[in-house]
Formats: structure tokens, C-alpha cells, sequence
């Protein structure tokens, strides 16, 4: 075929394509679902550093019966998703090795946004370090390394 029939399909091509791409089309939609009731937060030590791998389990005051659990990112935040609207008392419960744990007790106008189909956000939550066996046996070596350091009993290079 000569070179100007070429061209003439290639704009017929590129006509065609556009008219396509205009014309209106009923897609595949996402379908809108209900969104579900989030309780968020934030995780920190004494030091303001997030708390990453914190276990935020919510349960029903009552029963203990698990609703909802999640594990704080390297941020510190987690989400806690509803699968229902609870209209009992909502207790968070937020472990982690080397902390001791908190309990936090959803109040009454917590409850009711999240029954009006709000997401709530709860002020920082601040975890406190557990001082185990381990740390006082870790000082007590360091102190005792020290003292014979400072005797003139140990050499620093052995001490090292």
C-alpha cells in the first residue's frame, strides 16, 4: 500500500479512539457502604516516643467479650473498627512487653457519638515502663564492673 493510506487509517484509528474515549459509559462502581465507627489513638512513653506493637483490644465492660482488636503502628496510632453499634460500656485495653498495662474505660458521650455513627479520637495515651528483675540485675553488674574498675581490680580493656 502507498504511504497515504497508511495516513488515512492511522487518522481514522485515532478518530475512532477518541470517540470512544468520549462517549458515556456506565462503568463498574464501587457501591457506597456504610462507613464503619472507628476508635482511633495515639500510643507514647514517658519520653514522647511512639510505642510501636502495643495489643489495643476493645471489650465489653460487662462480659469481657472481645469487639474489636488492633496493633499500634511504628507511629503509635492504631484503629479500633465497630462491626456494631454497642450501646454497653466499651473498655480499651492496650498491653505491651516492658509496660504495664492500660485500662480505659469509654464513657457515656463516647458511646453516644459512636451509637450516632461518629468515629471518635481519644487524647494520647501515655504507657508507663515496667522496672523488672532484669534492669535492677543489669545495674547491679554495672555498678560492680565500676567499682572494681575504679579498684584498680579490673583493666579497662578486660572490662571493655
Amino acid at each position: 500500500m502507498k504511504r497515504s493510506t497508511y495516513l488515512w487509517l492511522l487518522i481514522a484509528f485515532i478518530i475512532g479512539a477518541g470517540l470512544v474515549l468520549l462517549l458515556p459509559h456506565n462503568g463498574a462502581q464501587a457501591e457506597e457502604s456504610a462507613l464503619a465507627q472507628l476508635i482511633t489513638g495515639s500510643i507514647y512513653d514517658r519520653q514522647a516516643q511512639p510505642v510501636a506493637g502495643a495489643h489495643v483490644i476493645l471489650t465489653l465492660g460487662s462480659e469481657s467479650a472481645l469487639i474489636a482488636e488492633a496493633t499500634s503502628q511504628p507511629n503509635g496510632r492504631f484503629a479500633l473498627s465497630l462491626p456494631e453499634v454497642i450501646n454497653d460500656t466499651l473498655i480499651i485495653q492496650i498491653e505491651r512487653p516492658h509496660f504495664k498495662p492500660a485500662l480505659i474505660e469509654l464513657g457515656a458521650p463516647m458511646i453516644q457519638d459512636l451509637s450516632n455513627g461518629q468515629s471518635i479520637v481519644l487524647p494520647d495515651i501515655i504507657l508507663q515502663r515496667r522496672i523488672s528483675p532484669a534492669f535492677w540485675i543489669a545495674i547491679l553488674i554495672f555498678i560492680a564492673v565500676l567499682a572494681l574498675i575504679a579498684a584498680g581490680k579490673f583493666h579497662n580493656t578486660i572490662a571493655a
